[in-house]
């Protein structure tokens, strides 16, 4: 049962992290009203877990990774309405889909890794700044490092995630769309 307490905390999530979302989920769904969509759909899901709400620090991180696979999910979801409307391409589609997932996984994957390879700090930094959306100033605050540290470190990841990118597309070739809007996510 709701308290008192989660309604506040909920609302407040709402007025602070809404418009944001929103701007982020358009970076995927390319319509504002399906980006709206889909943070509602992300608040309806904080809502039935609202007596587990926690203001912490994971939290906006929380709200802007559900995005993201709601957001997925959505276009996912859309493009299998549109298969189903023309009978005739759905195997070809279908099958491309599925590369495309396929590849996009993989190159998630070896991201992922380069990221978790990174030196602790640098790792630390980056995570801050690409997952929490945190400024430099608001990293190095966080760490107590200076703000040139916190961009030298974010060049050090960048760096270091571009070779990885560039490794795996001289083996496959060009990217997807799908792959282009993920690895927007990065860099």
């Amino acid at each position: 049962m709701a308290t008192h307490q989660n309604i506040e905390l909920f609302e407040q999530l709402f007025r602070r992290y809404q418009p944001g979302l929103v701007a982020f989920a358009n970076t995927f769904t390319r319509s504002p009203e399906d980006a709206r969509e889909v943070v509602q759909e992300v608040f309806i899901s904080v809502w039935q877990n609202v007596e587990n709400l926690r203001a912490d620090d994971n939290l906006k991180s929380y709200l802007f990774t559900a995005t993201r696979n709601k957001s997925l999910n959505f276009l996912a979801k859309k493009k299998l309405q549109t298969v189903d409307a023309e009978p005739v391409v759905v195997e070809r589609h279908h099958s491309t889909h599925n590369e495309g997932a396929s590849d996009a996984g993989e190159l998630e994957s070896i991201i992922f890794d380069e990221v978790q390879r990174l030196p602790e700090k640098c790792r630390e930094i980056f995570i801050l700044s690409r997952q929490e959306g945190l400024s430099y100033k608001e990293i190095a605050e966080r760490l107590d490092v200076s703000p040139k540290t916190v961009e030298n470190q974010i060049g050090i990841a960048l760096s270091r995630l571009k070779k990885a990118v560039d490794d795996y597309r001289q083996d496959r070739g060009k990217f997807s769309v799908r792959q282009m809007m993920w690895l927007l996510t990065f860099f």
